[in-house]
């Protein structure tokens, strides 16, 4: 509850209807305890997960714990916290971003995060304590995990000098194409009949995932 007011109360709403206002009166960026709160609320869900087998010593149902937040408390806590209406950051706002360090250090510091993340949990399995229940929770949570580390990998994979970083997050998911593919690929193409990332008309979720992984492999 914490991160989720933390992220509503760093925007300013906006008193117009018609032109959202930026999240702050002028165009500077975001503070660096703004740029920690947007870090820890991702961080939130990898600590959920050691702590889900910490706590009882195995985990039981627990270990679903990541899972449970994200597809029953986040979209129970979005209802009630209502929309959103803080305009987006300023183009000022995201180049004054670029150039400060410490916007970026929050990408380099989820790589050892999800690395060692994976490598637990690989380590838990391999010892053969789990029940059923447990892998099933385990797998779930850190599955989940490194999906939302696709989001770090994209904004890295759009830097020459820190690609190689967005290969090493991609190389636990085997989806290392990606970073050819997406900047290289999908933003020459998109929205055209030739990128396979972009969903056709009418297209259904099923339709779509089949053949964006294959083609989007095909085109790296």
């Amino acid at each position: 509850l914490f991160f989720f007011v933390t992220m509503k109360s760093a925007r300013k709403p906006t008193n117009s209807v018609s032109k959202p206002t930026t999240s702050h009166g002028d165009d500077s960026p975001p503070s660096f305890v703004a740029a920690l709160t947007y870090f820890f609320v991702p961080l939130f869900f990898p600590l959920c997960t050691v702590w889900s087998f910490h706590h009882t010593g195995g985990g039981g149902a627990w270990t679903f714990l990541s899972f449970g937040i994200s597809f029953v408390l986040v979209p129970l806590m979005d209802l009630l916290m209502g929309e959103d209406k803080s305009g987006p950051f300023s183009e000022k706002q995201v180049e004054a971003m670029n150039e400060r360090p410490e916007f970026r250090y929050i990408c380099y510091l989820w790589v050892p995060i999800n690395i060692a993340l994976v490598m637990w949990g690989c380590w838990l399995a391999g010892t053969g304590r789990l029940s059923a229940v447990e892998f099933m929770g385990l797998s779930l949570s850190i599955g989940l995990i490194n999906g939302g580390s696709f989001t770090v990998a994209h904004e890295l994979s759009h830097q020459k000098d820190e690609r190689w970083l967005s290969d090493v997050i991609l190389s636990v998911s085997a989806y290392m194409h990606f970073s050819i593919e997406h900047p290289l690929g999908h933003h020459v193409n998109v929205a055209t009949p030739e990128d396979p990332a972009s969903a056709r008309y009418k297209e259904s979720f099923y339709q779509f995932w089949l053949r964006t992984v294959k083609g989007s492999w095909l085109s790296a």
